[in-house]
Parts: C-alpha cells; sequence; structure tokens
C-alpha cells in the first residue's frame, strides 16, 4: 500500500496568503479497500512526517481496516502551499514520541513538549493548570470554566420580569467527567461532559467539549455544545428552549506587567495592543448576512443588513477598536 496524501492550508484560493508553518499537526480520516488487508495500525507507516498516529475508524466484514485516522506532523509547510506525505503498510505504527495524556485518577495532564496542562475531572473548570516553559500560567482553582449566564432557576427566558443576571458554572458540577478519547504523540483530545449549576447546584442546561492538544504546541483547540434538553423528561422545564445572556469559557491567568493581545479581524492585520490592570478586550460577533436570503424579514436584495446586531466588534474598555464583517 502506498497512498500520496496531499496537506494544504484550510483556506479559501485568493482569500489570504496563509501562514508559513514548522512541525505543524494535521488530522484525517481516510478510506481502505478490503483487499488492503489492513488488520492492525501496527503495520501502517507515514513518510515525509516527524510523528504519526493512526486508528481504526471502520472495518470490512471480514475485520480489515475500512476507514482509519491519520494524524502527522509536517516538518513545515510554505505560506499558501502543500507539502505531500505518503501512508504505507511498511511501517511499525505510532511514532515519534510517546503519548501526551496521562490519567492521573482525578485529572488528565496533557504535556505537549511546548506546554503542560491539567484538567480536574469533578468540578470541571476547563484549563485547571497551565505551565509553558516552566512558567506557570494558570493556577489551580483560580478558572471558572464554562459559564452561562441566564435567568433565576426554574425560569427559562430572558426578559424584563426574568433577566438574565444568574451565572452557572461548570465547576459547580462534582458529577461532571472528563475522558481521554483519542492519546499519542500528535493528538490529545479530551471529552469534558458537565452540567450547568447555579451556586445552590440548581442545574440550568448541560453542556460537552472536546479539548484538542498538539505536539509542540501551547496553544488548545476547544468545541463546546449546549444541551438544552434532557433525554426522556418531558416537563415544562427539562423541554425547553432556554434562554441565556452570555456563554462563555473563562480561564484564570498568572498573568503579571503590561499583557499584549492579538485578535484576529476581517483583514490581513490583526488588532494588537497592550492591556494591564482593570483593562477589558474582547471581540463580539453578532449576526452575518453571508449567503442572507432576500426574503429575510428586513432584508432587501441583494442582503446587506438585516439587523442592527450585524457584524463584528472588538472593544477595548466600551471603545470600539475595529468593527465590520458583515459578509
Amino acid at each position: 500500500m502506498n497512498v500520496p496524501l496531499r496537506v494544504q492550508e484550510a483556506i479559501y484560493p485568493g482569500s489570504v496568503a496563509g501562514v508559513a508553518r514548522t512541525n505543524e499537526p494535521f488530522c484525517q480520516g481516510l478510506p481502505l479497500p478490503d483487499s488492503a488487508g489492513i488488520q492492525s495500525t501496527n503495520v501502517l507507516g507515514l513518510s515525509g512526517a516527524a510523528a504519526a498516529q493512526f486508528r481504526i475508524l471502520g472495518v470490512w466484514p471480514d475485520g480489515n481496516a475500512k476507514w482509519v485516522e491519520v494524524c502527522g506532523i509536517l516538518p513545515s509547510l510554505s505560506a499558501g502551499g502543500t507539502a505531500t506525505v505518503t501512508l504505507t503498510d511498511g511501517g511499525s505504527g505510532t511514532f515519534g514520541g510517546s503519548a501526551m495524556a496521562i490519567d492521573q485518577g482525578s485529572s488528565i495532564t496533557v504535556n505537549t513538549g511546548a506546554a503542560t496542562f491539567t484538567v480536574k475531572k469533578a468540578n470541571f473548570n476547563g484549563l485547571d493548570v497551565v505551565s509553558v516553559g516552566g512558567t506557570p500560567l494558570v493556577l489551580t482553582g483560580t478558572s471558572d470554566g464554562f459559564v452561562i449566564t441566564g435567568p433565576a432557576y426554574p425560569n427559562t427566558s430572558c426578559g424584563t420580569a426574568t433577566p438574565c443576571t444568574t451565572t452557572y458554572f461548570s465547576k459547580n458540577d462534582s458529577t461532571s467527567t472528563v475522558t481521554i478519547e483519542k492519546n499519542g504523540p500528535v493528538e490529545v483530545v479530551l471529552k469534558a461532559t458537565w452540567n450547568y449549576a447555579d451556586g445552590s447546584g440548581n442545574v440550568y442546561m448541560r453542556g460537552t467539549a472536546r479539548m484538542y492538544f498538539y505536539q509542540g504546541k501551547s496553544s488548545v483547540k476547544v468545541t463546546p455544545i449546549l444541551r438544552n434538553a434532557d433525554y426522556g423528561k418531558s416537563n415544562t422545564f427539562s423541554s425547553a428552549f432556554k434562554g441565556f445572556q452570555a456563554n462563555e469559557l473563562r480561564t484564570g491567568l498568572n498573568l503579571t506587567g503590561t499583557v499584549n493581545y492579538t485578535i484576529a479581524n476581517s483583514t490581513s492585520t490583526p488588532t494588537t495592543g497592550t492591556m494591564g490592570g482593570s483593562d477589558s478586550v474582547y471581540i463580539y460577533q453578532g449576526q452575518s448576512t453571508f449567503m442572507g436570503d432576500s426574503n429575510w424579514s428586513g432584508c432587501g436584495s441583494p442582503c446587506t443588513d438585516f439587523t442592527s446586531d450585524a457584524g463584528y466588534k472588538i472593544v477595548k474598555n466600551g471603545t470600539a477598536l475595529t468593527s465590520g464583517g458583515i459578509g
């Protein structure tokens, strides 16, 4: 078996120039024919990669691999360019380092080489401890985790009579869980599930998140999901639409002095600056008119602006630094 795989940045042609990358991870699913006869990842190899890990996702009736997931580390990739690696059946399976995640019982530790992360299982608060280059950036117990600002329990909507000013935290859930879904030298995926609970333990909604860690990287990709209803229950609260004012991930930071920030925007130059003391900087994304239909309420033809809450704003201390991007 000899399957060349072309890897490139996920950008639209002509939109942006791309970014030159070093030791960049990638993962993709790949179908295999039954005739390849692959029954174990221990025979797979990935030439052109500095590290790789493999996982069988599906099998043929005879047990041969039908789909495999291939994760690798590209030594280099030019801005807007492509690189090629080759999947073979002449290897010895996962290579390029040891599994990065260790289950410690009450928590999971991930060491990417560039940073070390600790994630609690019970009272899940996102990233409980973070150390980058030996410097502690997040101290235990300082993060709130995932936070919903909604109406006081048991209300389900935001309004004058039921303002959304009550905070529900993932860290308030002693029954939250975190498991290792993928563990290798290239990528680690942790799956967290929790209840959003207020200070009295009342549960408003539920949440699931996957946290992605990569070899040599000090960054984390997080994909959260909200769930407003409970399976098998039909009472008014458990099956209701639920309103909220804010949905956040709050991480405590152990920083001193002047802090530099960089926030992506709709131009080729990000918004940058410094902050300190009580400064506040955030990006707010409103509604977009991208692919908007002319039949939408208040939207003309072409659809240019159908809401007063369109586009995005990057705001520092109440003043918009950058805005736009309604399309």
